[in-house]
């Protein structure tokens, strides 16, 4: 991890945008995961923890105060 992104993100809540909706095995059943993951910081840690996966941004973004800003998309290659 890079320090421009542990210091962008150190004790911030952030949203993960992972784009279109994945089908996911969780304990043998298959499920959709949602196209936004929120983002916690651990307390007493240098990192963070996933808390909520959903499909609606504002939603998410309003419930755990999260500015635009502080929403960034997944690229993959």
């Amino acid at each position: 991890m890079s320090e421009e992104w542990k210091t962008l993100t150190r004790n911030r809540v952030f949203i993960s945008d992972i784009g279109t909706k994945r089908e996911v095995a969780v304990g043998g059943m298959h499920t959709v995961m949602g196209s936004y993951a929120v983002w916690l910081p651990v307390s007493n840690a240098d990192s963070h923890q996933v808390v909520e996966v959903g499909d609606d941004l504002e939603v998410l973004a309003e419930k755990y105060k999260v500015s635009r800003d502080m929403v960034f998309e997944v690229v993959t290659q």
